[in-house]
């Protein structure tokens, strides 16, 4: 659906915002995060000791990619905010930065249409979904030159 379910603002790269991102989308998640699948970068933050455990506690299977490409999705919603919200709104501290990021999350889920969701919004794009049967809802089209790597932590 294109929805953010879990964001944070940290001062490092250290894994504590990660996990707090994490945490949030655990506790606004309507599904089960059992069969999940949390893709991601080799980025010290995701590879932490950890965030692995909360994932593998949650029955969410880890996949991490190898190439730049593989992370196109999540790279591409980081820029929308920083490029469509973000550089256009005068930040000047830390607090600031929490509170805009807040804000734009919110407009992005709630008010901005996407052309791959029919022009609607991720929030609507979910509505309209659960009242479809299976049968009937959208597939998913993704670009993939090679198949992407699951790796399972034991």
């Amino acid at each position: 659906s294109r929805r953010i379910t879990g964001y944070a603002v940290s001062k490092t790269l250290e894994a504590t915002g990660n996990l707090t991102a994490l945490q949030m989308m655990l506790g606004s998640q309507k599904l089960q995060s059992e069969g999940l699948i949390h893709h991601s970068d080799r980025g010290s933050q995701y590879i932490d000791k950890e965030y692995r455990s909360l994932l593998k506690a949650k029955g969410i299977r880890i996949s991490m990619c190898k190439e730049a490409w593989e992370n196109a999705y999540s790279e591409r919603v980081n820029r929308t905010i920083k490029e469509e919200y973000l550089q256009w709104w005068s930040i000047n501290n830390f607090k600031e930065l929490k509170n805009c990021v807040e804000k734009a999350v919110k407009h992005y889920n709630y008010n901005r249409k996407h052309h791959s969701l029919g022009y609607q919004t991720p929030v609507c794009f979910e509505e309209t979904l659960s009242t479809l049967e299976e049968t009937q809802r959208p597939k998913m089209k993704i670009y993939k030159k090679q198949e992407l790597n699951i790796i399972y932590n034991k």
